[in-house]
């Protein structure tokens, strides 16, 4: 896992209740492009570290809970 890939874990775990990927990539300081924290969340999902709820641009995402 990569640096930007672990901050991406870290907001997801300060937000408790999610954020949405346009927050995520705000939060980045625009270090990453959205297709790179699309990407990003999209392994933290393959690694069941993360998970999205809900569909569209509704949709958030959260860490898997424990």
């Amino acid at each position: 896992m990569r640096d930007r890939q672990r901050a991406v874990l870290a907001l997801l775990e300060a937000s408790r209740g999610g954020m949405a990927p346009r927050d995520v990539r705000a939060r980045t300081e625009g270090q990453a492009t959205e297709w790179e924290v699309r990407g990003d969340l999209q392994l933290l999902r393959q690694l069941a570290l993360a998970e999205t709820i809900g569909r569209g641009r509704g949709a958030f995402w959260r860490l898997v809970p424990k």
